[in-house]
């Protein structure tokens, strides 16, 4: 991902919401600390921003089939902020897939969902069973 799409969007999106000092309570004896959220808020401080609708927090609410896929130790976006979406998609389908994170798109039988949504147009029959059987990816050198 270009690093200057992501600070847009963060710089937009996300930084004007970031309270430094909850942060560093809130990391306080994790591996990264509050690395990342200062390494942001100093990136945003001089980078340009876009305005956001006075709506923006709103939940979203549609009736089209939705798929969500989460990685149970996604620290980024976790599967209970989908939990959360999905209350207002009453046409979703929350998929959590053991042993992945942020990033890992389709692991183990995800992408045959994602085809049988496109292929159906609904969430109904989609069996995600088979995400139980999703192997953890191993460690890489």
């Amino acid at each position: 991902i270009s690093l200057g799409l992501f600070l847009s969007v963060v710089c937009t999106e996300d930084a004007p919401f970031l309270d430094l000092e909850t942060v560093e309570r809130d990391a306080r004896g994790t591996l990264l600390g509050g690395m990342m959220s200062r390494g942001v808020h100093r990136s945003c401080a001089g980078w340009p921003r876009g305005t956001l609708p006075d709506d923006f927090k709103r939940p979203v609410r549609s009736d089209v089939p939705v798929l969500l896929v989460s990685g149970a130790v996604d620290p980024v976006t976790a599967p209970h902020l989908a939990a959360g979406a999905a209350e207002h998609l009453p046409n979703s389908l929350h998929v959590v897939v053991d042993g992945t994170s942020h990033g890992d798109w389709t692991p183990g039988c995800v992408e045959g969902l994602l085809v049988a949504l496109v292929e159906s147009g609904s969430v109904e029959g989609l069996d995600a069973d088979c995400v139980a059987e999703v192997d953890r990816p191993r460690f890489r050198d």
